[in-house]
């Protein structure tokens, strides 16, 4: 299922705290007064620079910017805080995505400012999906990926998307002990999350915020994960979603 939330800048917003905060900040907060959870802030974007002739180069990253809680200061017990620098687990590129072959697959960072990176130098806009993973052995539980589907900008352009989760402190540490060819399996098997970029900055809840989980596992995601935009997305006739538009639309004039 496909929840929405409302633009922040209109009345009766999702993300509006109870003093009458708007934004991410103040949707966390309203999050953290139901049960603790775990909030990944990922940035995705594009560099764009001007070649000789008409073709730009663009590098599109992936990088975790921030990790915040809500109903919690920090993880509690021995489980130390989680960290940015290794929240995520693989990232997978993909410019082509009508083939199921990931044209890039990083198990760590491969640029020091902008985290997982694929450069390509091109006229037009082209797709960059990034499926992100993150690493189980940090949230204490094995999350579906979340596939981001991102079309490259002829600007430099950059929007964030938060992962949210409850926290499962006693699972926090927990190594797996299937086989490496085991694990690829239950990889493929895990039915991935897809966000729509074009959209905007949006949320992947990894599972209902008024679900009751008192035995604080949250091992169980009954609904699936789920997407939702801070804004409702409106295409009109007219107005052609990029992935609907020939090369020559997307081409630099």
């Amino acid at each position: 299922a496909l929840l929405l939330l409302l633009d922040d800048r209109r009345g009766g917003a999702a993300g509006q705290g109870a003093a009458g905060e708007t934004g991410p900040a103040a949707a966390i907060a309203a999050a953290g007064k139901k049960r603790p959870r775990v909030h990944v802030v990922i940035e995705i974007g594009n560099t764009s620079e001007r070649m000789a002739g008409s073709k730009l180069r663009m590098m599109t990253y992936v990088k975790a910017v921030e990790i915040k809680y809500s109903g919690m200061k920090k993880p509690s017990g021995n489980a130390p805080p989680l960290h940015r620098s290794s929240i995520l687990k693989r990232v997978e590129f993909n410019i082509n995505p009508s083939y199921s072959k990931p044209t890039l697959t990083l198990l760590k960072p491969n640029n020091q400012r902008f985290g997982y990176t694929l450069e390509r130098a091109l006229a037009f806009r082209f797709p960059c999906f990034a499926t992100v993973y993150l690493d189980e052995k940090k949230t204490g539980r094995k999350l579906p990926p979340a596939k981001i589907e991102y079309w490259t900008r002829f600007e430099p352009h950059r929007q964030r998307v938060v992962f949210s989760f409850a926290y499962s402190p006693r699972a926090r540490g927990r190594s797996s002990s299937s086989s490496p060819s085991s694990q690829r399996r239950q990889r493929r098997g895990m039915k991935e999350v897809v966000f729509d970029a074009e959209i905007g900055d949006g949320w992947v809840l990894y599972d209902s915020e008024d679900e009751d989980e008192a035995d604080g596992d949250a091992r169980k995601m009954e609904d699936g994960p789920r997407v939702r935009y801070n804004r409702i997305p409106r295409h009109r006739p007219e107005q052609k979603h990029v992935s609907e538009m020939g090369k020559e639309d997307r081409t630099m004039s």
